[in-house]
């Protein structure tokens, strides 16, 4: 099974006219891609989801783990940077913040 980049997703959302979201956090690693299985599921046609990280971390096995176990399989997914989507036109944007009081030591 072929691996789907950022160009060929924003090909599809322009094509199909869906709403387009992004999931951003900080290295499109676990959260974002959670959260990018999830509305994938969930929003169905409706949405081009796409997620990215300020940096790129790889997926993290476990995210991949965790999603199995819900019957949804990111396993295809990539790592993506924030500026691949720099000229995409988002309608939402959600950001996954994780810098709150007591997070960090």
């Amino acid at each position: 099974m072929n691996k789907i980049n950022a160009h060929q997703e924003v090909d599809a959302a322009k094509t199909i006219g869906m709403k387009k979201v992004l999931v951003l956090c900080t290295g499109n690693s676990c959260r974002s891609q959670i959260a990018h299985g999830y509305l994938k599921k969930f929003a169905g046609d409706k949405a081009e989801i796409y997620s990215a990280g300020i940096e790129t971390h790889g997926v993290n096995p476990k995210a991949i783990v965790t999603m199995q176990e819900d019957g949804i399989d990111i396993s295809m997914h990539t790592s993506n940077n924030i500026n691949e989507y720099r000229d995409i036109d988002f309608d939402y944007v959600i950001i996954d913040e994780t810098h709150r009081a007591g997070a960090e030591t």
